[in-house]
């Protein structure tokens, strides 16, 4: 999953985010462990992390893609 500003969101256990050189700028601990990734919302700024029992969310500063 990628935003507008090129960086790549994995969900791997946790949620890892990587700029667009490939050097990881954050994590973010999810109680449960992420399974699916979504960009919502009217301006797409809503990553919406789909787990396994449920639904978090979290506003980013770049629209998804």
């Amino acid at each position: 999953m990628t935003d507008a500003a090129g960086n790549v969101y994995v969900a791997e256990g946790q949620l890892y985010i990587y700029n667009s050189s490939g050097r990881q700028i954050g994590v973010v601990e999810i109680p449960e462990r992420p399974s699916s990734l979504a960009f919502g919302g009217a301006d797409k700024k809503i990553l919406f992390i789909g787990a396994r029992s449920s639904l978090f969310s979290l506003k980013t500063v770049a629209a998804g893609r």
